[in-house]
């Protein structure tokens, strides 16, 4: 039940009217583990609360005191119940969830990449001709113009989806035909996406795994030979490539601009690094800033914006504090792509139950 809840998110990020509804799933799901915790916190002197658990509710606490300090900021319904509330079902989420259940979250971005596939091949964005987003592919030749969105509102969302689906993956430890079938479909459905920023974590992040097991091989191995060999032959693959086609890839990642495209982040970056400026210690009192209809695209500088810069740390402090050999790789992918989208700090969402899940359950920390 876990992995289809986690799953609700991924369809859009959570809107704001079911906050509530949310935190009713909390109280009702882990009633037992909520009752237990408090009883032995209020009875026993000896109970120590788990450091991570510590946090976020220092977190929750924190902003609590901010919206309260700046309840002038509540513009609407999403405001009345706080986004940052949902950190504790995150958590929950994460460290109850069993790997049958991320095994079945698995599966269903699978047929989601499916979807995606068959839009593609479709020349259409969306099957649900309703969305905003619907259009059919011109004739044109940016792979941008081409994007598929799948089950969700955009391709950045159902990009991060697979992303996501990938890293776990190797998480729970899927070998053999099927983790090689999953893998191949998400990384061509990520394509179809063209969504750059999920591309270049994805890209990133195979390349890692890739070094990480070579230099797990023994020197006289005899696969060693092989495995270098083969590799060889792909990267001067890849050089080749990228040498006939630079122009192409050029035009493609910049959409014919022939410059860094970043898609209005040389607007929306400079409005909320002013804004920080300007309210360095509170941000915009826990209440979530936007730049019109837009997020920062880039978790830190949203946090930040939204929190500030006491609470941000405390956000930045739960990361660094679990990071280890074990989860390096996965939860380096996500904040790599959380510098150029709204990834993480969400409060909740299919990203923050996997950072955490990577934070978390590694086999070098406990909850």
């Amino acid at each position: 039940m876990l992995g289809l809840l986690s799953y609700i998110p991924t369809l859009a990020y959570i809107p704001h009217y079911t906050y509530l509804l949310a935190l009713v799933y909390i109280v009702v799901k882990f009633r037992r583990e909520i009752i237990t915790f408090f009883l032995r916190f209020f009875a026993e002197r000896d109970f120590r609360m788990p450091t991570n658990l510590l946090l976020i509710f220092i977190i929750i606490g924190l902003s609590l005191a901010n919206t309260v300090l700046h309840y002038m900021k509540i513009e609407g319904i999403k405001d009345v119940v706080p986004f940052f509330l949902l950190i504790l079902l995150t958590y929950l989420i994460a460290v109850k969830i069993s790997r049958k259940e991320i095994i079945i979250l698995i599966l269903l971005i699978f047929g989601e990449s499916l979807v995606v596939i068959a839009e593609y091949l479709n020349g259409v964005s969306t099957f649900f001709t309703g969305l905003p987003e619907y259009f059919v592919f011109d004739t044109g030749e940016l792979w941008y113009n081409r994007r598929s969105y799948g089950l969700s509102e955009n391709s950045s969302i159902v990009a991060a989806k697979i992303l996501l689906a990938f890293l776990l993956i190797d998480f729970v430890r899927l070998r053999g035909w099927m983790a090689y079938g999953l893998m191949a479909t998400f990384m061509i459905a990520m394509f179809m996406t063209f969504n750059r920023t999920s591309i270049i974590a994805l890209t990133l992040y195979i390349i890692l795994m890739i070094v990480r097991y070579v230099l797990s091989l023994e020197w006289k191995n005899k696969h060693l030979i092989s495995v270098g060999i083969f590799g060889l032959a792909i990267f001067l693959c890849l050089v080749y490539f990228t040498y006939q086609y630079s122009d192409v890839l050029i035009d493609q990642l910049t959409r014919n601009q022939r410059k860094v495209d970043v898609s209005g982040r040389d607007k929306i970056w400079p409005f909320f690094i002013g804004f920080i400026k300007s309210n360095f210690v509170f941000g915009n009192g826990s209440y979530k800033l936007w730049f019109g209809d837009y997020h920062a695209h880039n978790s830190f500088i949203q946090v930040v914006a939204t929190h500030g810069v006491v609470i941000a740390c405390f956000y930045f402090l739960l990361i660094l504090r679990n990071i280890s050999i074990y989860n390096i790789l996965p939860v380096g992918t996500l904040l790599v792509y959380s510098l150029f989208q709204y990834g993480i700090f969400w409060g909740v969402s299919l990203m923050d139950i996997g950072l955490f899940l990577f934070l978390f359950r590694s086999n070098h920390f406990s909850v």
